[in-house]
């Protein structure tokens, strides 16, 4: 049976999720009309300041030099790139793969660098970005799994669009999620197409068994919801996920979830393990507000309660040890959370008093990382584009 809602929040509680994203080893606040606040590994500079390289690491939140508010932000594996209210997209961080747009050098970039305008949505994979313009999905960066949709192996600093077997773009779209190397988007209807590596049959229809041959990848396909065609929303697994197993999916269709790809540490909250190709319904999730789904565990709100399943070598579970759980479990919080974030190996919840993270780098028990009035006080950064 699924897990009992948690009490509904308190009197004068916001009601407005504020923004919360969680990367690699690093993650992202922000309330509305105020820059983000960032923290965690700045090891590629992708805090926008401070000190960098091999085991930097920043565990207050801090804003990023030059970035104002914000209307989205996303984040990947080492970089990061955030949605302005003018509509333009900028990212910095880790640009090795041209994922930092056309302005990428090659190197780290501690200033958010401008991409494209006109966007109304962006995301970012493993080393990778995609934002939405009039509908269409245009990617960048790393394309050795072919995650830019475009049916080569090749690499690309500047936007292009992702395209279909037929070698058309995709259009009509209204959201976009990326994984390590994978991505899907969903169009207003509710269909939903999946491009990238396919290793674990995370982007639906694979082999016998869901999996495809290591190195093999597919253009955008629609994916098979077979009787419940018409998605509200979806998520792809771990963008800063290093290692395989972060090919799973999730699409939203009213109250209920599905899932395809690996779900070996049931990770998608389907009892049997393994891989999947085609989607299946997500047991115990009906009614869930948010899912989060890192590279071997994952995590749900169900109104202001966490719970998360999986595997906790670094405490993702936050449970305070290293047990996995292949069921959904409660994560002991100090108030109702009203977001949640995933990354690789950990997650962060939004609580009263501020953010919470628990897992890899924070330990393996729910700590603070900042306080409500640190983010509600953050004020306009000078010099911003």
């Amino acid at each position: 049976p699924p897990p009992p809602l948690a009490p509904p929040l308190p009197e004068g509680f916001p009601a407005a999720a504020p923004g919360l994203a969680a990367g690699g080893r690093f993650a992202c606040a922000h309330e509305a009309d105020a820059p983000p606040l960032c923290w965690g590994s700045n090891r590629f500079r992708q805090l926008g300041e401070g000190a960098s390289g091999y085991g930097a690491w920043r565990a207050e939140p801090a804003p990023v030099p030059g970035l104002g508010p914000v209307r989205r932000l996303a984040l990947g594996g080492f970089h990061a790139c955030a949605l302005g209210l003018d509509a333009r997209v900028r990212c910095w961080g880790h640009g090795g793969h041209g994922q930092l747009g056309p302005a990428s050098t090659g190197e780290d970039q501690a200033s958010p660098a401008r991409v494209l305008e006109g966007a109304s949505a962006v995301a970012a994979g493993g080393a990778f970005s995609c934002a939405l313009v009039a509908g269409e999905a245009l990617c960048w960066g790393a394309n050795d799994r072919g995650q830019l949709g475009d049916g080569t192996p090749h690499a690309r600093a500047r936007p292009a669009p992702v395209q279909d077997a037929r070698g058309a773009p995709l259009e009509g779209l209204v959201e976009i999620r990326l994984g390590r190397a994978h991505g899907c988007a969903r169009n207003a209807p509710g269909a939903v197409w999946c491009w990238g590596e396919d290793v674990d049959g995370q982007v639906g229809g694979g082999g016998p068994d869901g999996a495809r041959p290591r190195g093999s990848f597919r253009v955008a396909r629609r994916a098979p919801l077979g009787h419940r065609p018409h998605a509200r929303q979806v998520v792809p697994a771990g963008a800063g996920a290093r290692a395989r197993g972060a090919g799973a999916s999730c699409p939203r269709h009213d109250a209920a979830w599905r899932g395809w790809g690996r779900n070996d540490a049931r990770q998608l909250g389907v009892r049997a393990g393994g891989i999947w190709a085609r989607p299946r319904d997500a047991e115990g999730l009906r009614d869930a507000d948010e899912i989060g789904l890192g590279a071997r565990h994952a995590c749900v709100r169900f109104g202001g309660e966490i719970r998360c399943v999986g595997t906790s070598r670094d405490g993702a579970l936050g449970l305070g040890d290293r047990r996995r759980s292949r069921e959904l479990v409660p994560v002991p919080l100090e108030g109702p959370a009203r977001a949640l974030a995933v990354g690789i190996g950990f997650a962060c919840a939004w609580l009263p008093a501020g953010p919470t993270c628990w897992g890899e780098g924070y330990g393996r028990a729910p700590v603070s990382v900042g306080t409500a009035s640190d983010l509600a006080s953050s004020v306009r950064s000078p010099g911003t584009p």
